[in-house]
Formats: structure tokens, C-alpha cells, sequence
């Protein structure tokens, strides 16, 4: 074939060679016969599909016949000569041919006349493509075998044909990659159902090799419930042009992976087919937004895939233009091509791009190194690179990339290589909100005093603590995935098995539990677990555990203080009712005999006539001495109700106090004081004398002591207070029932009222010791 007789494609050189190649991809061998010449050619693809080899082929229509089964030979002669005819139109006629093995295989031949120009004058060939019958898929849509399609294609001269095939192979192989580069599954289907085309991402994603897809229709890929749905929704392209479907993709293994599918029909050899992509959106299905833009794309891609077909290279052309993914080429890291979308997201023009090295993309040397490192790597490796980068913009901002990128032509790396980039700066906003979301919990739940962790519906530890950890002795890593029957142990895990159980259920439960922690401490636990849900489902809980051993401690404090202060105000009863019971005794026995001693003298008195002068100033002597006696008596009860001499200082009530002590008990008692004399308000010095005092009724009554001392250090701001006897002392965690243990309860609470501390020293048969720092606030002068 000459220069002049080639078929063009404007900008892209495309021959028929470039076709002749594409039905041999679709499995289709070319057969051409020239009636004037009597020469049959056979394409190379159509040598290997019956088993010859190009010199073994026939190269006359006798010869060809010959290979036919007898009982089709008439037929396909009538199909030949009818081919030629001037009215002749498409026919097609299958029939049984001898493979080179000696077998028979059925073929389908589809044949056409068509006009070339050879040596300046038009002839007439029979042209036609030939399909093995016994090897092509069967249809989805039914049980019938699919009849072949066909191609005209203007053939020549073979010689022309061997001289562009490289060139041919590496323009097919570019759009090879680029369609095995674009992220998701690729997919051609004819109106019958069959599966003309698909990319290495549907073998990938299925687990099927490409002959085992070469038998199947598409509803294979689908649960038996969702092929209905799935077969009206490619019947519906057809009819409406295009469509789309949300649907799981049914993998060998039995997996279902979540696809997004769309569709578009085209029209190819005056045939109608469908043309998409199907993307897993697994991920996608958690960001509303992410599926949205993803949806988008795919409908520009199938867009972009349609043009592709009908215009071949001219339709990658369009393909790479309206893509709202960056694709180019570059070669030697030089980029040669880029689409509008490149320029979007990097501000360049395509001039100021094409011819320019990828360095200018890059925000440093090291970046663009490393990049290229990497991918090259990967695509020694496995055929294709994929990396997460960084773009500055012609403004200067910078963009995160996702860049995928493989060999045109893996045989021949000099051809360059295509690239996919996705701008994924919007998705690394949202992981780095996400990030330091979760940064944020677990400091805060870090921060809290309670146990917190989260556990999935199996079971299995998706979070915990820094006081979780703790309390387990475990490191996050330790415990990330762990089972809570692990963590638990066993027993502890079945004893709490009904509760946890019942949150996954979706039941919350709050209950107390009695632990005991790695240190063998006994601890009280508030415990609460909380269904997590998502939508309707329950996908896991979260506990949260309360150390309240210290609460329930002070708990038990409390109780046991007012049990004591019950204790003490039945106490006080007694002593207020046996005080009481004194004074009546006081005034009966002493006022009251004194009282009725001078009645008795005044009735005296009056009785006698004849009283001298020496007898009235007896009597009236007698009555002096009895009512000094009554004023003393009232005096020391006043005494002992209030002492009168708090009203001149604490110093003088406190001596008054030691000295009646000492007449009273006969124990020597001492009165010392160091530093200035304290100058305390009412309140602060009725209690400090009540303690004294109650301290030194103790030594009165219990210590047996032969003497005692009362010592006073004034300071500042503080008052230390100390009584001290060398009596026969007791054990201070057990006082006894005697009396003693409420005095010492009366001044802890009268010391707790003065925001003072006690402490009590004491031992059996070492005496005791009690002091008292008391803070004060001294009474100003006005």
C-alpha cells in the first residue's frame, strides 16, 4: 500500500494496519480474496487461529475451498461469487473448516466487496473477517451461540502492513495503558451481550483471567437476586443512551465489593454497543461528597471512552482533553502531552508544559528524585507506579497528588510513559481533620480519671486510654485488636459476659463491680457500657469504667462518722441529763441545807421572846457564814457552767483550771506558756478551754496519772497546744467503750471546727499525749 492510498485519521497517522491489529485483539482473522488475480491472503492472526503457518496458508481460492468441509463447500462458493456481484452486499455464513491439527472448527466468515486503489487503477476485492465459532463467549442474554461481527478494512499490500505494525502496536499499547491506568474496571459490550473488551482491573478486581471472561456475559459478575436489575439496566442504556448502577460486583472467592457502573451506548460497524467503567466505592460510600465527584468523573471517563472508540487515536485525544483526571505522557520525565485537566490543576498552560520537564512541577529537587525513585521502582516491579506527591501550581500553592503512571510499551521503554494525577488535596484535608479529631479524643479521654475503651462487634479492642492501659499494664499496640476474653481473662470475662452481650445487642448497662487491680489492691468499679451504633446496626460499644474505691471509702467514713456522731450525741445526753442531775444534787444537797439552816434560825427567832443583844449578833454571825457558803457553792457551779474567767483571757480561765484540777484529783498539774499571751476571740478560746478541760477530766477519770502538764506555744499564726500525763496510757485505735472514746470524739469535732489538726499519742503504760495546732486569727484593737 502506498502513502497516497493509506486510510487517514487527521493528527493521528492511523492506517488500516492500526485496524487490522484491533480485530485481532477482538478475535477476529481478515481473509481477502481478489477475483481478478485469483490470489487469497490470510491475515497472521487468522494463520494462528486455524493453526497454519503464513507459508502453509493458501493462496488460492481452489486451494481454500479445499480446507472447507465437504458438505459447506457448495455454500461457501455461492457465498463468494455472490460477494463479488454488483449489488453485492454484507453476508455471512458459517460453516466447518479443517484446522491444521486435522480437526474440524466451525467459523463464522463475514464477507463484503469493497474498491482499493493498486498501480493507479480501482480494483474489486471480497474482503471478510473469519471468527472460530467454537471458542467465542456465549451471550448473556440468552442460550443462542452470538454471530460474529466484521470489519471492512482496505487491504492491499501486505508489505506496507509489516513496515507499520511496530508503530501500529505502540499506538494501540498507549491506549492500553492508558485505559489499564485509569482507576476502576473497563468494559465493551455488543447488543447481545458479549464482552468485546475489558481491562486488567476487572481480571484484577474478579479474580478471573482473561479466558475465562472471554466466556462469560456480564451478569456473571452479579448475585443471582441482582441480575435481574442488572440486565434491565443494560437494556435500558441501549434504549435511553446511557445509565448508571449501584451495585456489588461478585468476585471468584464470593466477595462483594460495592461498584458504581455507567454506561453509555455507541454505535461501532453499525452495531450498538455499551461502553463504561465500574468503580469500587467501598471507600467512597463513606463521604458523601468524595462518591459525588467520583460519580462525576466516571461519567466524563465514559464519555471520554466512547470518543475513544469511534475515533481511535483522535477519540484518546478527546478522552484526555475532557478527563477531569491530569493525564499526559511524558518521556525521559519530559512531559510531551497533557490534557485540560492537567492545566487546571497546575495553572500552566499546555504550551508552557509540553516540552518542559516534570523538575517544574515539583516544589524541590529532592521531591522530584524522590518520585521518580519510587515510581520507576514500582513499575519495574510490577508494571505500574502509584504515589502520593506534591505539585506547586504556577501560583505557587501547593496541591497533594495521587500519580499513577506505567509503560506505554513495556518492550520498548523509550516510547515514554503515561500518567494518571488526581488532586486528592481535599481528601488530605479531611484525614488531617480526622487526625487531629482523634488526636484530641484520645488526649481528653486520656485526661480523664475514668477507664475508656471501644470494642467492635467481635469483640475485638479498637481503642483504649492512657488509665485503661494503666490499670491492665498494657501498651497501645498491645492492646489494639485484642480480644476482651484476653484482656479480661477468662473468669472475669464469663462473669461479665450477660453485660456485654447485652450491649451489643443495644442495650446499655451501668452496674458495680468489686475488683481486684494487678496490685492486688481490692478496687470498687462503676462500669457503663454504651451500644455504638451506625444507622440501625449495632457495630460495637464503648465501656467506661469509674474507680470509685476512694468514694466508696469516704463513703464508708461517713458512715462510720455518723455513726459516731450519733454515738456522740447520745453522749452529750448523758453527760447534759448526769450535769443536770449534779446540779440538782448541788442545790439540794448544799444550797438547800444552807437555805433551811438559816430557816431554821430565823424560825428561832421568832419563836423567842427573850433574846439579848449577844444571842441576835450570834445568830446573825451564823447567818454571814451561811450565806458566804451559799455564794461560794453558786460560784463554783456558775464555775463550772462558764468559766467567768474566759472573759479576762484564755491564760487566767486555764490557770483557774489546773488549779481546781489539782484540788479536785489530787494529780499535779502544770500550766505552761510560750510566747506572748494569746489574744483569741470568744469562740476560739471556749473551745480551746473545753478541749483542755475535756482532757484533763480523761486524766481525771481513766489515766491514773500522778501528774499532768499543760503546755502552750504561741505563735503568728498559730496556737500549738499540748497535754501531756505520765498515767497508764491506752491503745489509741481501740479506746474502749468506758467514756473515753467520746471525749476524744468531742475534740476531734471541736478541733474540726477550729480548722485545727489533732493527733494522740498513747500506748499502754506510756501516758498520752495530745496536741493541737490550731491557725488563729487574732482580735484587733479598735
Amino acid at each position: 500500500m502506498t502513502a497516497e492510498t493509506r486510510i487517514q485519521f487527521r493528527d493521528f497517522g492511523i492506517t488500516d494496519r492500526h485496524l487490522l491489529a484491533a480485530l485481532e485483539g477482538a478475535g477476529l482473522g481478515v481473509w481477502v480474496h481478489e477475483p481478478a488475480s485469483g490470489r487469497i491472503l490470510w491475515s497472521e492472526y487468522l494463520c494462528r487461529l486455524l493453526g497454519y503457518s503464513i507459508a502453509e496458508a493458501p493462496i488460492t481460492l481452489a486451494a481454500w475451498i479445499a480446507l472447507v468441509h465437504p458438505a459447506d463447500q457448495q455454500a461457501v462458493e455461492t457465498m463468494i461469487a455472490a460477494a463479488t456481484a454488483a449489488d453485492a452486499g454484507c453476508a455471512e455464513l458459517e460453516f466447518q473448516i479443517r484446522h491444521n491439527s486435522g480437526s474440524w472448527s466451525r467459523v463464522c466468515l463475514r464477507l463484503c466487496k469493497v474498491e482499493t486503489e493498486s498501480s493507479g487503477r480501482n480494483a474489486l476485492v471480497a474482503i471478510g473477517t473469519i471468527a472460530r465459532v467454537d471458542t467465542r463467549p456465549a451471550s448473556s442474554f440468552g442460550a443462542h451461540a452470538d454471530e460474529a461481527g466484521g470489519a471492512v478494512i482496505a487491504h492491499t499490500s501486505n508489505t506496507e502492513q509489516m513496515l507499520v505494525e511496530q508503530a501500529l502496536r505502540s499506538q494501540l499499547q498507549l491506549t492500553s495503558e492508558i485505559i489499564d491506568s485509569a482507576p476502576g474496571i473497563f468494559y465493551l459490550l455488543d447488543d447481545a451481550g458479549h464482552i468485546l473488551r475489558w481491562n486488567k482491573n476487572l481480571e484484577t478486581v474478579t479474580g478471573y483471567d482473561g479466558d475465562a471472561i472471554s466466556r462469560m456475559g456480564p451478569l456473571a459478575f452479579f448475585e443471582p437476586g441482582l441480575q435481574p436489575q442488572v440486565s434491565k439496566a443494560i437494556e435500558e442504556t441501549f434504549i435511553k443512551g446511557e445509565n448508571f448502577l449501584d451495585v456489588p460486583l461478585l468476585t471468584r472467592d464470593g466477595r462483594r465489593i460495592p461498584h458504581y457502573f455507567t454506561g453509555r451506548s455507541i454505535e461501532l460497524d453499525g452495531k450498538l454497543c455499551v461502553i463504561g467503567f465500574g468503580v469500587d466505592i467501598a471507600e467512597q460510600k463513606q463521604s458523601a461528597v468524595e462518591l459525588e465527584q467520583h460519580r462525576n468523573h466516571l461519567q466524563n471517563l465514559v464519555e471520554e471512552r466512547t470518543r475513544l472508540l469511534q475515533h481511535s487515536e483522535a477519540r484518546m485525544h478527546s478522552i484526555l482533553q475532557a478527563s477531569p483526571l491530569a493525564i499526559g505522557v511524558v518521556v525521559e520525565r519530559q512531559l510531551r502531552e497533557v490534557n485540560e485537566a492537567m492545566t487546571s490543576i497546575t495553572g500552566y498552560s499546555a504550551e508552557e508544559l509540553n516540552g518542559k520537564s516534570a523538575r517544574l512541577l515539583y516544589p524541590s529537587d529532592a521531591e522530584f528524585i524522590r518520585v521518580g525513585d519510587e515510581k520507576y521502582a514500582q513499575i519495574r516491579s510490577s508494571g505500574r507506579g502509584v504515589i502520593e506527591t506534591v505539585w506547586r501550581q504556577k501560583t505557587g500553592a501547593l496541591r497533594h497528588i495521587l500519580l499513577a503512571s506505567a509503560l506505554i510499551d513495556p518492550g520498548n521503554p523509550a516510547l515514554g510513559s503515561s500518567f494518571t494525577a488526581f488532586d486528592i488535596t481535599e481528601r488530605k484535608l479531611v484525614e488531617q481533620a480526622l487526625e487531629a479529631n482523634e488526636r484530641f479524643l484520645r488526649t481528653f479521654t486520656d485526661a480523664l480519671p475514668s477507664m475508656v475503651s471501644h470494642w467492635d462487634k467481635n469483640l475485638h479492642c479498637c481503642f483504649a486510654n492512657r488509665a485503661y492501659l494503666e490499670w491492665f499494664g498494657k501498651t497501645p499496640e498491645q492492646m489494639q485488636g485484642k480480644s476482651i476474653r484476653e484482656v479480661l481473662g477468662e473468669k472475669l470475662f464469663l462473669f461479665q459476659q450477660p453485660d456485654i452481650e447485652a450491649a451489643i445487642r443495644g442495650e446499655h448497662r451501668r452496674f458495680e463491680r468489686t475488683l481486684k487491680k494487678p496490685s492486688g489492691e481490692i478496687g470498687h468499679l462503676l462500669v457503663e457500657y454504651i451500644p455504638e451504633r451506625a444507622g440501625q446496626q449495632i457495630t460495637g460499644f464503648y465501656a467506661v469504667i469509674t474507680d470509685v474505691t476512694m468514694v466508696k471509702r469516704a463513703e464508708a467514713k461517713l458512715a462510720d462518722s455518723q455513726q459516731a456522731l450519733r454515738q456522740l450525741l447520745i453522749r452529750q445526753d448523758q453527760i447534759r441529763e448526769n450535769e443536770r442531775n449534779h446540779i440538782a444534787r448541788e442545790l439540794h444537797d448544799e444550797l438547800g441545807q444552807l437555805l433551811t439552816g438559816m430557816h431554821f434560825m430565823v424560825s428561832a427567832l421568832q419563836l423567842t421572846s427573850n433574846v439579848t443583844t449577844g444571842q441576835t449578833n450570834q445568830i446573825a454571825l451564823e447567818l454571814e457564814g451561811y450565806l458566804d457558803e451559799t455564794q461560794a457553792v453558786l460560784r463554783r457551779i456558775t464555775r463550772d457552767l462558764h468559766p467567768a474567767q474566759l472573759e479576762h483571757g484564755l491564760l487566767p480561765a486555764l490557770e483557774v483550771l489546773a488549779t481546781d484540777f489539782n484540788g479536785r484529783s489530787g494529780v499535779a498539774c502544770r500550766l505552761t506558756l510560750i510566747g506572748p499571751d494569746p489574744q483569741l476571740n470568744g469562740t476560739y478560746a471556749t473551745s480551746i478551754f473545753r478541749i483542755v478541760q475535756e482532757s484533763l477530766t480523761n486524766v481525771a477519770r481513766h489515766a491514773h496519772a500522778r501528774s499532768a502538764s499543760v503546755q502552750i506555744e504561741s505563735t503568728a499564726g498559730y496556737l500549738n497546744l499540748k497535754i501531756t500525763d505520765d498515767g497508764q496510757g491506752f491503745d489509741w485505735a481501740s479506746p474502749g467503750s468506758n467514756g473515753q472514746s467520746f471525749g476524744l470524739i468531742g475534740m476531734q469535732e471541736r478541733t474540726a471546727l477550729l480548722g485545727a489538726t489533732l493527733n494522740i499519742i498513747s500506748a499502754p503504760g506510756k501516758g498520752t499525749v495530745i496536741a493541737v495546732d490550731i491557725p488563729i486569727k487574732r482580735e484587733t484593737s479598735t
